[in-house]
């Protein structure tokens, strides 16, 4: 249609504005609250500046990472393809990402706030492992899963025009390495709120720096060692960067533990065990079944029909597997979970109907 770049710069830019507008929509009824102007001697402003600078700190930083990552390694290889790869395999996770665990953390933030302020630091850690069980229990299978059917999804999704079948092949290995990162960024995410509750900036900053160097170092010496093999360098640096968010996610977990009781040893330990099972279950399941339709199928790599059949027989079989393995290992989160969604959506409309 003629379109270039600009009307795409355009389109965020009025995005933006209009994302800011429901905003002030929102807080209408506390306009009477809003003083413009800076008052730097305020205690109040420098305090919440000071919480903020060590946050603003550790952003630049993780920009900065990502930017080598992503960017300026991939970058001294001869394929542009890598790159691409890259881009395309993280989307799913940090879509979802911030569709489910960032929204919830973002709704809990003011819970943590008021337990802090009553310093029930019992029922904080108590909200926190609930939660992160539940999480856990929803995101270790499903990373499982989609790293079985990544070939299928990425096929289904992205194969056309000049993505060939080697960039599906980039692109599914980079997603399912990227896909694990979930559930450490879901706990991550719940985490740091209750650090944020408490007004501990820096140590998160600290560990956020630590890793986020410690994931360079480990695209750096993936680049250096295989740079010849460029599906192993691509793998490296997607799965550097899980690696390191599962470590910061553990870390930060046994820093909260010294405010307040999350996660306990033993309980955990044997939980994480029982759904590692389940999610071996349930991608094998889904591998199996996957492989065998497109068998049945006959058909060449590339075709809808067989991309659709695969993740149809795969996600089936993956539910099924996943169902019978929490059932004989009394993994009971998932049904938790389910059930605190219906009982949320059947009190919605009763309030509705009180309120008429």
């Amino acid at each position: 249609m003629g379109f270039g770049v600009e009307v795409l710069i355009w389109g965020i830019v009025a995005g933006s504005v209009l994302k800011l507008a429901t905003h002030a929509v929102g807080l209408r009824d506390k306009r009477a609250w809003i003083r413009p102007g800076v008052d730097l001697a305020n205690p109040a402003l420098r305090r919440m500046l000071w919480l903020a600078l060590p946050l603003l700190i550790g952003i630049v930083f993780a920009k900065i990472r990502d930017n080598i990552n992503n960017v300026y390694l991939l970058s001294a290889l001869d394929s542009a393809g890598l790159m691409q790869a890259n881009s395309m395999g993280r989307k799913l996770q940090s879509a979802i990402h911030f569709l489910v665990p960032y929204s919830i953390s973002i709704a809990v933030f003011p819970f943590f706030c008021e337990l802090v302020d009553r310093d029930d630091r019992a029922q904080l850690g108590a909200f926190i492992t609930r939660s992160g069980r539940h999480l856990l229990a929803v995101f270790i299978p499903f990373a499982c899963i989609v790293a079985a059917l990544s070939h299928p999804l990425t096929d289904l999704v992205f194969a056309g025009g000049r993505f060939d079948a080697l960039a599906v092949r980039r692109t599914a290995i980079s997603m399912a390495c990227y896909t694990f990162m979930l559930p450490a960024a879901a706990i991550e995410a719940l985490v740091m709120q209750a650090f944020f509750a408490n007004r501990r900036m820096v140590a998160v900053t600290v560990a956020g720096i630590g890793f986020s160097a410690l994931s360079m170092g480990i695209s750096w010496f993936g680049l250096h060692l295989w740079a010849g093999r460029e599906l192993l360098v691509l793998m490296v640096i997607a799965g550097g960067v899980a690696l390191t968010r599962a470590l910061k996610s553990w870390v930060l977990v046994l820093m909260l533990g010294r405010h307040a009781p999350v996660f306990p040893f033993r309980p955990t330990v044997l939980f994480l065990c029982r759904i590692v099972l389940v999610s071996v279950a349930a991608g094998g399941a889904a591998w199996l079944a996957a492989r065998y339709g497109a068998a049945a199928l006959a058909a060449t790599a590339g075709n809808r029909v067989s991309d659709l059949v695969q993740l149809a027989a795969g996600g089936a079989a993956a539910l099924a597997a996943g169902a019978a393995a929490c059932a004989l290992l009394r993994v009971r989160e998932p049904v938790e979970l389910m059930q605190r969604v219906l009982r949320a959506r059947t009190r919605r409309p009763s309030r509705g109907g009180h309120t008429g």
